[in-house]
């Protein structure tokens, strides 16, 4: 009786403490649960966030890659151009002058050789009076105002004061305008002198007709066929008509038909004709000796009162 009484007052605290532990494992699993979801959702997330970071971290990398390589490709490419236009300014002798937009002017190229006159410096190469002559001085700068006005190109044929001929190009360069000096060469320079004999001859010539047309005496050119090819003022004045123009135009002859068929004769057997004959000068019969003589493909005459 005893002993049951004592196994009851053990069993009884035994038995609490057994519930007290199941409703503390029935309370702490629930949160315990929750917990190591939490846990479990930051370590996937974590996970997630690392894998997609490393995926776009990759992507980006290869891009950089392409972008990098691309740029070597064209830097490559860009240095490959400029060595070219570089070989080609270097492979023909010139200089080059380039103003960019807001009307800076530099040298591109200077690979001039011999005496042509230009100055190295840009700023004396500028002033063109001080290298070329005065002709040429006011043609080149009329038409580089031109160009760096209204972008009008042109392509000159210039002479430096040291006799040299240059060819002078300009043209205009996206918001700028280059001008290319550069000396003749061959079959250029030879049109370019054969300018400058014909504008000499033809200065002479006028200066030379301008004499012959203020003295008081019939002067004329014609051919050996009699056609009259130019007159001064005192043959006009002798055959009453109102400029050489007009007795060119009208073939206004001072000699007869005879005379002039006599003429004929002699002028195209390539010698002088003489003769003393009687014009009729304002109305008035006057002796004159007349001289017609061949000069090279015309024939020049000449009425001595």
């Amino acid at each position: 009786m005893g002993f049951c009484t004592a196994a009851a007052g053990i069993a009884v605290p035994v038995t609490a403490a057994a519930q007290t532990q199941g409703a503390l494992i029935s309370l702490s699993g629930p949160l315990f649960d929750l917990r190591m979801l939490l846990l479990v959702g930051v370590v996937c997330g974590a996970t997630v966030f690392a894998a997609v970071a490393g995926v776009l971290f990759l992507r980006a990398a290869r891009k950089a890659r392409r972008a990098q390589l691309q740029a070597s490709e064209h830097a490559a490419e860009y240095e490959r151009k400029r060595d070219f236009l570089k070989a080609v300014l270097a492979a023909e002798p010139q200089y080059l002058i380039h103003w960019n937009e807001a009307g800076e002017p530099a040298v591109v190229a200077d690979t001039l050789t011999g005496n042509l006159g230009i100055p190295a410096e840009l700023e004396e190469a500028l002033r063109f009076d001080g290298w070329l002559e005065r002709d040429s001085v006011i043609e080149l700068s009329s038409h580089l105002e031109k160009l760096r006005s209204t972008g009008q190109g042109f392509n000159l044929m210039l002479k430096s004061r040291s006799g040299a001929h240059i060819e002078a190009d300009g043209r205009a360069a996206g918001g700028g305008s280059v001008l290319k000096l550069r000396d003749l060469a061959g079959r250029r320079r030879e049109l370019a002198e054969l300018c400058d004999t014909h504008l000499r001859l033809g200065k002479e010539n006028a200066m030379l007709r301008a004499v012959l047309d203020a003295v008081p005496t019939p002067v004329w050119l014609q051919k050996p066929s009699g056609e009259i090819e130019w007159a001064n003022r005192a043959y006009c004045r002798s055959i009453e008509v109102a400029s050489p123009e007009e007795a060119v135009r009208q073939q206004a002859a001072l000699l007869s038909s005879s005379e002039r068929a006599a003429a004929q004769r002699v002028l195209e057997a390539g010698e002088t004709y003489h003769a003393q004959t009687a014009l009729s000068v304002a109305g008035e019969k006057t002796q004159y000796a007349v001289q017609l003589r061949p000069v090279g493909q015309t024939c020049a005459g000449i009425a001595i009162e």
